[in-house]
């Protein structure tokens, strides 16, 4: 986060109570970060965490999970709409969305 902040961006922790298809500007992020808590067999005994980001360029999203060999570009927002919500959502779910927009110049 502090690399983000050293560029001039602002990395905002998103509420999962409020919705993602009424909350979130889209058109004004620079892309969205999503710290997704891991499950699996070993989950029990050892918590894991992986970050995902989701770079905005020039109006398109992508999805930049370093387990994918390459940036997948979404279609649509409302498909990565649904690919976040998959990622966040849950009673007991510990994943968290933030927020990377850039910060506006200070005028003089």
């Amino acid at each position: 986060m502090r690399a983000l902040k050293k560029q001039g961006y602002t990395v905002k922790w998103f509420d999962k109570r409020k919705s993602i298809d009424t909350d979130i500007e889209f058109e004004n992020l620079f892309g969205l970060i999503v710290n997704q808590n891991k499950t699996g067999v070993l989950s029990k005994i050892w918590s894991s965490r992986h970050w995902i980001a989701y770079p905005n360029i020039d109006g398109t999203y992508y999805n930049a999970n370093s387990i994918n060999r390459e940036p997948k570009p979404f279609d649509t927002i409302d498909d990565l709409k649904t690919e976040i919500k998959k990622l966040i959502e849950g009673e007991n779910n510990q994943s968290q969305l933030l927020l990377v927009t850039k910060d506006e110049p200070e005028s003089e």
